[in-house]
């Protein structure tokens, strides 16, 4: 539990650790079955899941700690169940079969993930973050996540844990039996070739990666990120207040404008910055949101621009978490958050299916906070034709931990796996402008009221995963089933001990 907790966070050491962090799961979950003791495997399984949970959901916190165990528990349990159905596969398994036994914990460990993930399973309830392959947003790993969605990431991380399992075992057996380094040497060869086959498509997806362009060609666009850090307590105050809604407007269009422009200019602000609640009408396509004459003066001038605000559908009489683009000084309703925080966001309408809003001739996709952590609502808006993902969120509540890189790391791992640009306005940081390959391109400090600014040659995304889906997942739901399969036609019925 805290070796994962460790890989989990976003510290240095952390992506090298995660290689290795699964091993004495793995090992206790093969012991175990050996003593056919599969509940305690499954506890040890859910156990060692909280190393990675308490991170993952860390962000609860803010709600309550009794929220913050109950989630994280909850979240390592399908790990455990995991854990418990890979021990009972391997204790089954016989012959042939039994050759497979170190491919059952990564298995079924990485279909857990994929479960915890699926939106149509839990929805906004699926806990969706606590996927191992995060943590290798800043390694050439991540570029696996182009083929198929962190899945793919987690996948080579965690069979790269059991293969070095396999080594040591394979060096401890045939010292202990042969007492030779030879046969020791022989026995670890096999598992070595995995994990160096692991690295060899690990090297050649990333040489593979998409080269970041020069600026200054045609079709250039310059994109804009606005960190505001507003205190919860000043928006507030300008919401009840015209005076100082009008201030803080003022405020946020001279940041903008202090990052420069180029030929195409799209900035982006923040989840919610906008003081007050703005009426829309959903019903009415492209409706727009009628302003008072300060708001206009503090707006005139401005290039295309993405913001949050809190909203109100006049036609349905719902409230959302909703992203505006204001064009021409004109404010329209462009989309609502379709995965609202289970709790905290309630009473709120959820949006529907993403898509992507033509800002100056740009197709920017909105995504909103939580919404990032589900890869196949972000695949969505890519399959849209997005040119550019703008996430947009605020973490000034969790700005003491580590929740704002952990949901950095999040939005880069979308940014690689559609391959299009992504814009990550934060309001209290850090901020960040990621290229299709992951690269941070820009990268503000938290806490500090500053902008972003990039050049960049934006296209469409068209990567693996963008056309064909989580296709790794399916593969490896299908090797799990092939082990179960093989298990049960090896194995045949339980045996009872001599003892028994």
């Amino acid at each position: 539990m805290v070796l994962l907790a460790a890989a989990s966070r976003p510290w240095s050491v952390s992506p090298a650790l995660a290689w290795v962090a699964f091993m004495p799961t793995f090992h206790l979950v093969r012991a175990m079955a050996a003593r056919r003791r599969f509940m305690l495997a499954a506890a040890c399984g859910a156990l060692t899941a909280l190393g990675v949970t308490s991170v993952a959901y860390e962000a609860a916190l803010a709600l309550s700690a009794p929220a913050y165990l109950a989630v994280v528990i909850t979240a390592a349990l399908p790990f455990g169940a995991a854990c418990g159905a890979a021990a009972v596969v391997v204790a089954r398994s016989r012959g042939g079969a039994r050759r497979l036994a170190w491919l059952v914990p990564p298995v079924f460990w990485c279909c857990a993930e994929l479960a915890t993930r699926q939106e149509w399973l839990a929805g906004a309830w699926a806990p969706s973050l606590a996927v191992i392959g995060y943590s290798q947003a800043e390694t050439p790993a991540v570029h696996l996540a182009r083929l198929g969605s962190v899945t793919a990431v987690s996948l080579a991380v965690l069979l790269a844990n059991a293969l070095a399992l396999e080594v040591v075992r394979g060096v401890i057996t045939g010292t202990r039996l042969h007492g030779r380094a030879p046969r020791a040497a022989a026995a670890a060869l096999p598992p070595v070739a995995g994990l160096g086959l692991i690295c060899l498509v690990v090297w050649s997806v990333a040489t593979g990666a998409p080269a970041a362009a020069p600026p200054g060609g045609r079709g250039d666009t310059r994109i804009v990120v606005v960190q505001p850090n507003l205190p919860a307590a000043a928006r507030a105050a300008a919401a009840a207040d015209e005076v100082l809604a009008a201030e803080l407007l003022v405020a946020l269009a001279t940041l903008s404008r202090s990052a420069g422009a180029g030929s195409a200019t799209v900035t982006v602000w923040p989840e919610g910055v906008w003081p007050g609640r703005l009426a829309h009408a959903a019903a009415r396509a492209a409706s727009g949101v009628p302003l008072t004459g300060d708001q206009r003066l503090a707006l005139v001038g401005l290039a295309p621009l993405l913001m949050g605000a809190a909203s109100r559908d006049e036609d349905a009489g719902t409230y959302g978490n909703s992203a505006f683009a204001l064009i021409d000084s004109e404010l329209i309703h462009v989309a609502d958050k379709r995965r609202l925080v289970p709790f905290a966001e309630a009473g709120l309408a959820a949006g529907a299916a993403p898509g992507a809003a033509d800002l100056g001739g740009v197709l920017v996709a909105p995504v909103i906070c939580y919404d990032v952590a589900f890869p196949a609502t972000v695949r969505a808006a890519a399959r849209g034709g997005a040119e550019l993902l703008a996430v947009i969120t605020d973490d000034t509540f969790a700005a003491g931990g580590d929740v704002p890189l952990q949901h950095l790391r999040v939005a880069r791992l979308r940014a690689v796996e559609n391959g299009v640009w992504l814009a990550f306005a934060s309001n209290g940081g850090p901020s960040a402008i990621i290229d299709p390959a992951g690269r941070v391109v820009e990268r503000s400090a938290p806490g500090v009221a500053t902008t972003l600014g990039a050049t960049a040659r934006l296209r469409a995304g068209s990567t693996p995963y963008t056309r064909y889906g989580d296709w790794a997942g399916v593969l490896t739901c299908l090797t799990a089933l092939g082990l179960v399969g093989a298990a049960r036609r090896e194995g045949g019925g339980y045996r009872r001990s001599p003892s028994a």
